[in-house]
């Protein structure tokens, strides 16, 4: 009876030490660890690194350049220099229970008209991505890092307290076509339609697309075709049966 009884005491006392590791971690995981003692990993309530707030806006960056011809380089007086991006402003905070004030409309972009030289600048400048675009009558649109008319741009990320020179705004002058339709004899065919294809790069592949309209022959069997972009092109005439 003797060796009964210690082997279920034996039992007894193995049992309650291995539960007791299950139980103190059990605890330790939610509660916050004492001192002197490793805390856990994943340990409920661990504490996180404040959000650092973001330095104030400053009005100090500036922006400089010119406006240019994209064929001859030339400088281009009196275009329209306009300007989008920079920091969002911060909506008005709203006190519960109060009405929501009515929206306001964003601010008109800044705009500068490119003097003698096709110079411009924008002053007072907070950091952010800016975009430049220029236009004016008798040119295609241009835009800061734009090499081809309708291409791609890209903006100018300015850092506080930065000043970008040398910006460089390359518009495109439009073109014109204009030639004289005649007969076999040589004569001036009146009354002509004709089309202008643009030849254009689209994945990978040269095509052919429509650009400029249409146009027709004058008495004198001459035509033209303005206001295109830059380019190839080829004109068509529609083939006629006698």
């Amino acid at each position: 009876m003797r060796g009964t009884r210690w082997s279920l005491l034996s039992v007894l006392v193995v049992l309650a030490v291995a539960g007791r590791p299950a139980i103190e971690a059990r605890q330790v995981a939610g509660a916050p660890p004492s001192p002197g003692q490793r805390p856990v990993p994943g340990q409920v309530g661990k504490p996180t690194q404040p959000l650092q707030p973001l330095p104030p806006l400053v009005t100090t960056g500036l922006i400089v350049g010119r406006v240019v011809d994209a064929t001859t380089g030339r400088p281009v007086s009196g275009a329209t220099v306009q300007m989008n991006g920079g920091v969002p402003s911060a909506p008005t905070p709203v006190q519960a229970g109060q009405p929501r004030p009515a929206p306001t409309p964003p601010p008109q972009p800044p705009r500068f008209l490119t003097d003698g030289e096709g110079r411009f600048a924008f002053r007072h400048l907070t950091r952010g991505s800016f975009n430049l675009t220029a236009s004016k009558p008798g040119y295609a649109d241009g835009a800061y890092g734009r090499f081809r008319p309708n291409g791609p741009s890209r903006a100018i990320q300015l850092l506080d307290n930065e000043r970008v020179g040398e910006v460089t705004l390359r518009v495109f002058k439009y073109a014109v076509i204009a030639g004289t339709v005649v007969d076999e004899a040589g004569e001036p065919i009146v009354g002509v339609q004709l089309r202008a294809y643009r030849r254009v790069l689209q994945s990978g592949r040269r095509v052919l697309t429509l650009s400029g309209g249409g146009a027709t022959t004058d008495d004198r069997g001459m035509y033209r075709f303005s206001n295109l972009l830059p380019g190839e092109y080829v004109i068509s005439v529609p083939m006629t049966s006698t």
